[in-house]
């Protein structure tokens, strides 16, 4: 026994072991069995529903009071590398302190079963985030609300996505809160107040992967493999002007400047788009059918009945003409301006010349016939949409090229800028081709009749706008959805703006522009879903494929980098906060971790279910994951490079379970002291965690054989063995401790052995190898009292004082000692209230006082109902000896020779039914040793 090496007194431990006859009442009810070497120190934590044992092996060890099952080991590089001489938990037992033979004090975070805050909400499916700095999170789910909260869970903001909540995340400045929904669009709320900021319509499968990248880019994941890069902050859309009715038909102007939209009450506004300005021009005759711009941007067409009236922007009439006998159904001028093509009811193609002469019939040329739509192309020729789209040769009056056969009742027409691409759509389906040769363009088939057709500047997008209010951007080349504009209504007409990235489009009561946001985007059909995270400070993202393959995009052009080989198919992956550990699990549930820069196996493990997730702790030193039982499971991962694998790598840290299935989980700042989840019976969580590595490392200059927490938990006093009491603030990161010399002499100092807290806090008594208990100030550290030792004081102890220990009011000390005597002290006065004399054994010499064990006394504790002490500590021939004194006269109530080894520690549940023993070989032979939970005689 280290600590005890200065004694002035031998233990007896010689002999083989016999078993002597406890009371049975005594046998243990708990066998905590798991250490290689002595149980030097034991404690219940204040509930009583966990217990701390430390042993000479090292390590400390929890365990669960109701039926011993070991809970967890705390020990590896960051552990005690000697002997474990002390543990006490905080008096709310959410923190666990102890002290070493390597001269150090460690404080460790408890695991707890329960959450520390509970929110209720009336949804299903919750999804989590937390802001980068831990100061807010966020939770939404089916019923799309999103609500947000500080982190002591007041109430900041509501917001409403408008669907189910599929993901949450903060942007990596904080501001920005991300939500993407089962209506597949990713909206930006600021974090503060919850307003929307932006909307963004993402693509036509369903969302299942965010994340905002250090970098300053948001990459999300749908089902059909695509990946899509989205700024941090996009450009909100803006109202350009309102509309005084619901529009029925409107265009563009070439060059970017005016909408001219008719509205069902036969009227014509032409809206300026820099200013939203409008000028109204005469109302038509009949119903308004089609309209066109001519190439000068100042000259309008209309088809209104039968009729082709034209406009001046200025709102003068250019004249008019009759196209048909019944309505015309299309319109559209020629580059040359001298020249307007109409569609009629009767199917007719006509080619009128321009400028019309009021004096003069107009004159026309019949280019085709069973035509729908037609457009007229920049060299002169015209574009027919009936069965087939065809293009004419005006001039020559015959067909120059036909492209295929059009969709299905064709509606909507669009053409280039510069003739070289169309496109036609009927129905839901949509047909593009290339003028030039004539070459089709991937087909494209939408959820809804499609309303408005048109191309950007460079043909490399289509605008497709369809009937369930939404507008999307397509890819023309490869026909692939690049993103979706939402919208209130549906839209009427849409156009690119002719040299910027800027979007237009005719609603109902309005008009709008939007940029497209999407910075860039690849599809790959080998991606799984949810297996998309980002390495921090470094501009890559990880996927991964039904294969074994982890793979590596670069976010600055999306193509794939250089991955890795998994050990087996992966479903979720999860990189640490460094960037320099991956992690992956699989269907059969092995997690596996690797190095990321060499791609090397550092370890794997089996998790006790399917696992749908895994997130870093910030440290990195350990994994969260959810699982399919409906719990979050923390394991450590802590590895040094270079070394062997730490036995305890892959050990359970902690478990939280939940009522229903876990859909979220995420850690709060850079500290993860708490963990938030969201579950699918509408709760969010917010849990305390507890790492397998010390919250705090104090170090001493020798041997800490006692600490103690005093009544708040935030201050920690030890006892060293250079003869100095320390009382450290917790709550202050890198404060000095307070130091008090406490048993300091020459030649050298008197190890402490034991320190304990008044119940009020104020004063910390000390126990020495010099025989005496002094009680400190606690703020000044002055000494208050001292006991000292026999002969200075007759009632003194005689030998070292190994423990103490404050009654529940802090009217009584007890203290145990090498002596062998138990004895009840008056701390107010120092004087000494009574012995506790054994009747049973004999004063070691003449003159001698009764001793209360028959061998060292260890530790003794006061039952919480005040009216007993027990006492524990050696006896002859291995055992153990424990006795429980009456408070009123000092009389012995009960005790026994215990046959389970040497005892060394102890600790009264809060009850007064059980003890708790901390014990060592059985047999001199042996090594390993248990601890011990007996029911106490008389025990409430």
């Amino acid at each position: 026994m280290l600590r005890r090496s200065f004694s002035l007194v031998t233990l007896a431990v010689l002999g083989s072991l016999l078993f002597a006859q406890a009371p049975a009442e005594w046998n243990p009810t708990l066998t905590l069995r798991g250490h290689a070497d002595p149980v030097y120190a034991v404690s219940f934590s204040p509930d009583g529903k966990t217990i701390a044992t430390g042993s000479f092996d090292k390590t400390i060890k929890l365990w669960d009071a109701a039926n011993g099952k070991e809970l967890r080991t705390l020990a590896g590089p960051q552990g005690h590398q000697s002997l474990v001489l002390s543990v006490a938990f905080s008096p709310n037992g959410d923190q666990l302190a102890s002290g070493g033979a390597d001269n150090f004090a460690r404080v460790w975070d408890v695991p707890s079963a329960k959450p520390v805050r509970e929110t209720a909400l009336t949804t299903k499916g919750v999804r989590t985030a937390v802001s980068p700095d831990g100061k807010v999170y966020a939770a939404g789910g089916s019923d799309g609300k999103i609500r947000l909260w500080s982190a002591d869970g007041k109430p900041v903001a509501e917001a409403v996505h408008g669907a189910a909540v599929i993901r949450l995340a903060f942007t990596t400045n904080g501001q920005t809160l991300l939500s993407t929904g089962a209506d597949r669009i990713l909206r930006y709320w600021n974090a503060t107040n919850g307003q929307l900021l932006a909307s963004v319509g993402t693509g036509p499968a369903e969302l299942d992967g965010l994340l905002a990248h250090t970098g300053g880019n948001v990459v999300t994941t749908s089902t059909d493999g695509s990946i899509r890069v989205w700024p941090q902050q996009p450009p909100v859309a803006k109202k350009i002007a309102d509309l005084p009715a619901a529009a029925t038909v409107a265009a563009y102007s070439n060059d970017g400047s005016f909408f001219a939209v008719a509205f069902a009450d036969k009227s014509v506004k032409v809206v300026n788009v820099g200013n939203g300005q409008a000028t109204a021009i005469p109302a038509a005759p009949a119903a308004i059918e089609a309209i066109a711009w001519n190439s000068d941007n100042a000259t309008l067409a209309v088809a209104a009945g039968g009729k082709v009236l034209l406009w001046g922007t200025d709102g003068k009439t250019r004249g008019e003409l009759t196209a048909d006998a019944k309505a015309v159904r299309a319109v559209s001028f020629a580059a040359s301006k001298t020249e307007l093509l109409t569609v009629g009811d009767d199917g007719k193609l006509k080619l009128w010349k321009l400028p019309l002469d009021p004096k003069k019939p107009a004159e026309s040329k019949a280019v085709a016939a069973d035509a729908k739509l037609a457009a007229m192309l920049p060299n002169g020729q015209a574009l027919v949409v009936g069965k087939a789209v065809k293009a004419w040769d005006v001039n020559a009056g015959k067909e120059a090229r036909t492209f295929g056969p059009a969709p299905d009742a064709p509606k909507v027409l669009a053409v280039s800028r510069d003739g070289g691409h169309l496109a036609v759509a009927g129905g839901k389906s949509v047909k593009c081709w290339q003028t030039g040769d004539g070459k089709e363009s991937p087909a494209l088939t939408l959820p809804a009749e499609v309303t408005a057709l048109a191309f950007s500047t460079d043909k490399k997008l289509l605008l497709v706008g369809t009937a369930d209010k939404t507008v999307t951007v397509y890819d023309t080349a490869t026909g692939q959805p690049q993103q979706f504009l939402p919208f209130t209504s549906n839209p009427i007409a849409v156009a690119f703006h002719p040299s910027q990235p800027i979007v237009f489009t005719v609603e109902d009561k309005a008009i709008t522009q939007q940029t497209p946001s999407l910075v860039r985007s690849v599809k790959d059909a080998d991606l799984v879903r949810g297996g998309l995270t980002a390495v921090p400070n470094a501009n890559t993202i990880l996927t991964l494929s039904s294969t074994k393959f982890l793979s590596r995009w670069n976010l600055g052009n999306l193509q794939k980098e250089q991955g890795f080989e998994l050990a087996n198919p992966a479903t979720a992956v999860a990189v640490s906060r460094n960037g320099q550990l991956v992690a992956t699990v699989g269907a059969d549930s092995t997690v596996q971790v690797y190095t990321l820069n060499n791609q090397q196996l550092v370890g794997s493990f089996k998790a006790a279910a399917k696992v749908s997730e895994l997130l870093f702790h910030p440290n990195g030193q350990s994994l969260a994951a959810i699982l399919a039982d409906n719990s979050v499971a923390v394991w450590n991962v802590f590895s040094t490079p270079g070394q062997p694998l730490p036995p305890e790598f892959g050990s359970l840290v902690q478990s939280f379970a939940h009522h229903a299935a876990v859909t979220s989980l995420a850690y709060f700042g850079d500290t993860g002291q708490q963990l938030l989840t969201g579950c699918d019976d509408g709760t969010v969580r917010v849990w305390r965690v507890a790492s397998d590595q010390p919250a705090k490392s104090l170090q001493h200059p020798n041997l800490v054989d006692s600490v103690a927490f005093d009544k708040t938990g935030t201050l920690l006093a030890t006892g060293c063995h250079d003869g100095v009491v320390r009382i450290y603030d917790l709550s202050k990161t890198g404060s000095q401790p307070k130091e008090i010399k406490a048993h300091v002499a020459m030649p050298q100092p008197h190890p402490v052995y034991v320190v304990a807290w008044s119940p009020d806090g104020k004063s910390v008594a000390s126990g020495s190898f010099d025989k005496s208990i002094k009680l400190w100030d606690a703020v000044t550290g002055n000494l208050v009292r001292e006991i000292k030792a026999h002969p200075d004081d007759k009632t003194g102890h005689q030998d070292q004082v190994f423990c103490l220990a404050f009654s529940k009011d802090g009217k009584q000390l007890a203290s145990g000692s090498s002596d062998r005597t138990v004895k009840l002290w008056d701390p107010a006065t120092g004087k000494l209230i009574r012995d506790f004399p054994n009747a049973n054994l004999k004063p070691p010499g003449p003159d001698q006082p009764q001793p209360s064990h028959p061998g060292f006394v260890h530790a003794v504790r006061f039952t919480p109902d005040g009216q007993s002490l027990v006492s524990v500590g050696t006896a002859p021939r291995n055992l153990g000896f424990l006795a429980v004194w009456s408070i009123a006269d000092g009389k012995l109530k009960a005790s026994a020779d215990v046959p389970l080894g040497p005892v060394y520690a102890l600790d009264v549940s809060a009850d007064g039914k059980s003890v708790l023993l901390g014990c060592g070989p059985r047999t001199r032979t042996a090594s390993d040793a248990d601890a011990y939970v007996l029911p106490l005689p008389g025990g409430k």
